[in-house]
């Protein structure tokens, strides 16, 4: 026994075994119980919160109740209110006082926007989308106009009048104002028409403004004036503007020799206008396109400017593409010395610096009513790619209001109602004040410029 004693195994580990196993099952029951008291307090906290917000709503209900009773026990009774005291005279004139500052504050944040062209003036309101009077230019000067549209404003009833609005003032941008020509002009503005505050902008700037940029360069063809304008960073590279002598009256007189063998009972020029307005396009490759046209197409012309009688009939063919070619060849109409659109747009960009001229071809903004033919910046993006070097990207683009050709005017509306164009006016005391040194010289370059 005591060999068979000493080879037997000792019972030490098993008992070590089941105290570890018996300590494991007490500590996992523990963890139960204190995992089923949380569970406990969470359901506990949970129904006191829904106590809580069936509470709040019935006191809300109460509440609600109530007020409804009262307001009906009081349209029942119909009770008057309690009598205000009496307002003194003194009170009362000031609160007339406050309400007509702030009366005319708000009448002053309206702006007067004249964009005078050669051959028709737009006059509107900067918080209107459309101008309110679109009038001939000719032999008025900036008194007469702004006279003759006052009505078609509103204004004149009373003490509403152009004085007592700022005014923006929509120019050329070439030639520029010398300095006697903008003396002269502020003496006409705030002596002649009595305005208290003056803006004078270029029409480039704000066509440019108006497609959301501050660099381009701007083509704008008008009826009397044919214009390109580099902007770098909102300011124009006087050095670089050019004046083209193709405008929409050129082509005019081209299409009214172009078609001398229409009969028409009214105004010729006014029948040619039309024709070059609602039947001609640019031609992508001019002699092609003619080529490949078909039989003359015959349209009747809408009625004269009386409307009595109507203009006539005209057979078209070629001179559907022929007018508008006048851009991109000027030999067409007699002006063998013009020198083409896409040449003219060369030159501008030559005479810019090297660093502004790559961002000057990617944004290239077309302006005025003589840019509104169809497939114009189609072309002229061809030819002018044939001309510059393949690492210039061109990018043509009409602006905001191309389509009736009032791009000036919208980007004046845009400028109008934008933070800074109190800064950028000139008051009437600035101007009269002979202690300001800024009122002869800096403030009238900055404004009338």
């Amino acid at each position: 026994e005591e060999r068979r004693a000493a080879s037997a195994p000792p019972a030490r580990p098993r008992r070590d075994a089941e105290e570890s196993i018996r300590a494991a099952m007490a500590e996992a029951e523990r963890e139960v119980r204190a995992q089923a008291a949380r569970n406990a307090a969470l359901a506990e906290a949970r129904r006191e919160a829904l106590r809580k917000a069936e509470a709040k709503a019935e006191r809300e209900e109460a509440l609600r109740r109530e007020r409804w009773m009262s307001m009906k026990v009081a349209a029942c009774t119909f009770k008057l209110p309690p009598k205000r005291p009496r307002m003194s005279f003194r009170s009362a004139a000031m609160c007339v006082q406050t309400a007509m500052y702030l009366w005319i504050r708000q009448l002053r944040k309206r702006v007067i926007i004249v964009d005078r062209g050669k051959a028709t003036t737009r006059i509107g309101w900067s918080h209107h989308s459309k101008a309110a009077v679109v009038t001939r230019t000719a032999g008025r000067d900036w008194k007469a106009l702004l006279q003759a549209s006052e009505a078609e404003l509103g204004l004149g009833e009373g003490h509403l009048t152009v004085a007592r609005f700022p005014l923006l003032l929509i120019e050329s941008a070439k030639p520029r104002l010398r300095e006697t020509d903008r003396y002269d002009l502020a003496i006409g503005i705030f002596t002649g028409v009595g305005a208290f505050a003056v803006c004078l902008m270029k029409d480039a700037v704000l066509s440019l403004m108006a497609s959301k940029r501050r660099t381009g360069l701007v083509i704008d063809i008008g009826a009397g004036t044919s214009q390109l304008v580099p902007v770098y960073e909102g300011h124009i590279i006087t050095a670089a503007v050019r004046t083209w002598e193709i405008t929409g009256d050129v082509l005019d007189d081209y299409a009214l020799a172009t078609l001398r063998g229409v009969t028409v009972d009214n105004d010729p020029r006014q029948a040619a206008r039309e024709i070059k307005e609602k039947y001609c396009r640019v031609a992508f490759h001019f002699e092609a396109e003619v080529a490949a046209l078909g039989e003359p197409m015959e349209v009747r012309l809408d009625k004269g400017k009386s409307g009595s009688n109507p203009i006539g009939r005209v057979a078209l063919r070629e001179e559907m593409l022929q007018i508008p070619e006048v851009y991109f060849k000027p030999s067409l109409c007699g002006r063998a010395r013009a020198k083409p659109l896409q040449h003219m747009v060369i030159e501008v960009i030559k005479a810019c610096d090297p660093h502004v001229r790559r961002e000057l071809c990617k944004n290239i903004c077309v302006a005025g009513g003589g840019t509104l033919f169809e497939g114009f910046r189609e072309r002229l993006r061809m030819e002018l790619a044939c001309l510059l070097d393949a690492s210039f990207d061109i990018a043509i683009a009409s602006v905001a209001g191309h389509e009736d050709g009032s791009s000036a005017y919208w980007g004046a509306q845009i400028l109008a109602r934008s933070p800074q164009f109190a800064d950028m006016c000139m008051t009437r005391q600035e101007f009269e004040d002979p202690d300001e040194v800024i009122a002869s010289g800096e403030m009238l370059e900055r404004t009338f410029w």
